[in-house]
């Protein structure tokens, strides 16, 4: 049995092609992402300089550098003691949001926003074309400030398993 979202039974006759749309974007967005390179290997760095859709390039919202090295250490020292105090529930969100693509949890949340509170005209269309074409972009400028300093400061142990796996 389809759900009433995916056979466009929730009362507006173009929330099949809403859903065709995002799942085409996401579809896409993972098959031009995917990465054979193993874990060791740097993933996909040339990311950063990939065309973007909003942003100009990746690199206008390049962070700065990390800090030195003292401050690095403290920071992942508080990064590890708040990861030892992860609970079930918080392990679960992060399962949660660790789910398939980055796209697939906010346009399953926007299917559901314009599903309970129809737009008129193409102002979901739009919605969902700016929130995918944002999603695009972000790991763009992230990959950009990743890769523009490779290396952490010196002397400092960077080893950080992340969490749930």
């Amino acid at each position: 049995m389809k759900s009433d979202r995916a056979s466009g039974r929730n009362g507006h006759e173009s929330s099949g092609k809403f859903w065709a749309v995002s799942v085409f974007v996401s579809v896409w967005v993972a098959a031009s992402t995917a990465s054979t390179q193993t874990a060791a290997a740097f993933v996909e760095p040339g990311v950063g300089g990939w065309r973007t859709g909003v942003l100009a390039f990746g690199k206008e919202r390049r962070l700065p550098p990390p800090p030195d090295s003292q401050a690095t250490a403290t920071e992942l020292q508080e990064l590890r003691s708040l990861a030892a105090q992860r609970d079930a529930a918080a392990l679960e969100r992060i399962r949660y949001w660790d789910f398939a693509s980055p796209f697939y949890r906010w346009n399953e949340m926007l299917i559901d926003i314009a599903a309970a509170n129809p737009w008129p005209g193409g102002l979901s269309t739009r919605a969902f074309a700016l929130m995918n074409v944002a999603i695009y972009d972000s790991p763009v400028a992230t990959w950009d400030s990743k890769y523009a300093v490779v290396s952490a400061p010196d002397g400092v142990d960077v080893d950080y398993p992340p969490a749930g796996r």
